[in-house]
């Protein structure tokens, strides 16, 4: 989820066979995981309907980025806080993972633009992304350096399809 430029939400979903993949969106509290790169979009209702308590893994950007609130009133809070607590209520104690992306990308990478794929990174780490490493590589390289519109997408179908590992639910 990202907020810049407005809202936006993706639903990926990943399978072992592209036949497995027969819907654009994942249904009412049947998200496995929420990837919550930016807390203001991830604690939306929008966002928060895919999530089912005791199940769905919240792996979030800690990091208050502003947004248009701040360009009207630069002592705006994101009320990160409530925020996080929304998210808690949402998934459950046990399924909430707070991490400063931005501050991860910055140390590493030297900039944020690496924020939400140092993100992808950590719940991959944690076992929560169903794809080889090298399928993820291949895909940071393409966001990081670029590459073309093709490239990108062959990228994509790879992590989704080729190189996934088959995760029942």
């Amino acid at each position: 989820f990202a907020q810049k430029g407005g809202a936006v939400l993706s639903f990926v979903r990943w399978a072992a066979r592209p036949d497995l993949l027969n819907q654009v969106r994942i249904d009412t509290q049947q998200a496995d995981l929420v990837l919550a790169c930016d807390l203001v979009v991830g604690a939306s209702q929008e966002a928060l309907q895919s999530v089912r308590h005791g199940r769905t893994r919240i792996i979030a950007n800690r990091h208050e980025i502003p947004n248009d609130s701040f360009v009207r009133n630069p002592d705006a809070s994101l009320h990160v806080d409530a925020l996080i607590g929304k998210l808690c209520h949402a998934a459950g104690d046990a399924n909430l993972e707070l991490c400063d992306a931005h501050a991860l990308a910055t140390r590493f990478l030297g900039d944020s633009i690496g924020a939400n794929i140092m993100l992808l990174g950590y719940a991959w780490q944690r076992g929560l992304v169903p794809v080889v490493l090298a399928a993820l590589e291949r895909h940071a390289d393409v966001l990081l350096r670029g590459g073309g519109a093709a490239r990108e997408q062959r990228e994509q179908q790879d992590c989704r399809c080729e190189e996934s590992r088959h995760r029942t639910s």
